[in-house]
């Protein structure tokens, strides 16, 4: 379906905010009239999109084209040449308000600043990623943004993360791993489980806390994780990880992924808050997991 052209065009994440506080952006978005492309750091994912202005407020809807089960609904704003964006996570209702989300919402607020003069229609692939490298310089941290303060896990040596994220590719395509639950079915090096293991611990735990890494299909590795972590020398981590597992039932990492999702649910306030705080320690970490990773886990 083709939609009213006032989205078509590339904007940049200046911020966003899961419900812990505004946070530096690090992708690109390219409207071209019928599909969005995503463009991040190693990555374009691609959505059919239909935008309705004539609804209040305006209406976004999101459909990933190679997961069925992605599916976002949002709602947008234009204002001064900034795009605001509250999107729901995967198969959530709708948002109905721009209020900033909370820790607890299934919401996501965007701001994004329009990159003028791109054409997206003829954009390849190649070119999208010379546009993300131009925008972000290979790093969201040499860019500074208004009232933010970069964590301190954004300041970590991008070059031995990006020798990280190459070694999980490499073992990703040898094994034709799915995801690191994969690696039970395959007799790996040391160097590789130990690579996709706390590369799933770092992205999962960045990306939605603890809790998601928990309830994720590498949770599985959770206890092994904490050893992991213990021997490239990340003891602040490992200690962060043991006290969320002391959290809950024995043998939790071994247990089906379902049963793990419907512990995490049943957890009570207190519990959901002692997890967001183990979080909280995680990003305020100054462990360079990736940098000991290399040094330690990696030869």
């Amino acid at each position: 379906m083709k939609n009213d052209d006032e989205l078509v065009g590339f904007w940049k994440l200046e911020l966003f905010d899961t419900g812990k506080g505004n946070r530096a952006g690090d992708c690109i978005w390219g409207f071209d009239g019928s599909t969005l492309r995503e463009i991040g750091d190693d990555y374009i994912s691609t959505y059919e999109y239909r935008a309705d202005a004539t609804c209040h407020p305006r209406t976004l809807d999101l459909q990933h084209l190679e997961y069925e089960t992605n599916r976002r609904r949002a709602i947008y704003r234009l204002e001064a040449e900034r795009l605001y964006v509250m999107c729901s996570d995967p198969s959530r209702d709708r948002p109905v308000s721009f209020e900033p989300p909370s820790r607890r919402s299934s919401y996501t607020s965007f701001v994004f600043v329009a990159l003028p003069g791109s054409d997206p229609h003829s954009a390849t692939d190649q070119w999208l990623r010379e546009l993300y490298h131009r925008e972000f310089g290979g790093s969201v941290t040499e860019h500074t943004f208004p009232n933010i303060t970069l964590p301190p896990f954004m300041n970590f040596d991008r070059e031995k993360e990006e020798l990280v994220r190459t070694e999980v590719r490499r073992t990703s395509d040898k094994y034709n791993l799915r995801d690191a639950i994969d690696l039970r079915s395959h007799a790996v090096e040391e160097s590789e489980r130990i690579a996709v293991v706390l590369f799933a611990f770092v992205e999962d735990t960045a990306n939605g806390g603890i809790e998601q890494y928990l309830a994720n299909s590498s949770g599985c590795f959770a206890e092994e994780t904490v050893g992991d972590l213990q021997s490239i020398g990340a003891v602040e981590c490992a200690r962060i990880l043991e006290e969320a597992l002391k959290m809950l039932p024995k043998g939790f990492s071994e247990m089906p992924q379902s049963r793990r999702r419907k512990i995490l649910r049943e957890l009570d306030r207190d519990s959901l808050g002692a997890l967001d705080a183990l979080t909280d320690r995680f990003n305020d970490r100054t462990e360079d997991i990736y940098a000991l990773l290399v040094q330690e886990g990696m030869k």
